[in-house]
């Protein structure tokens, strides 16, 4: 849980030193590297789990995919 927290501090960060496409390419990685954790991990880390397993490693893999394209294509970022 404190690794996601400082994973979203990370993407704060960056997003007020680089930019707003930059902190939100960091917020899209940590959700697949996230996503990833829960896949793979067979105990189940505190503060990623909601439902079951697969159900939380797609939509987290799913979530990150989206806000990547996302970020990567919005204008005027």
């Amino acid at each position: 849980m404190w690794l996601s927290l400082s994973g979203v501090a990370g993407a704060v960060v960056v997003t007020f030193v680089v930019g707003p496409r930059a902190g939100s390419l960091v917020l899209a990685a940590e959700l697949v590297l996230i996503g990833l954790v829960r896949a793979v991990r067979p105990r189940t880390p505190y503060g990623i789990a909601a439902r079951s397993r697969g159900f939380d490693a797609t939509v987290l893999i799913a979530a990150g995919l989206a806000m990547g394209a996302f970020a990567l294509t919005a204008q005027n970022m």
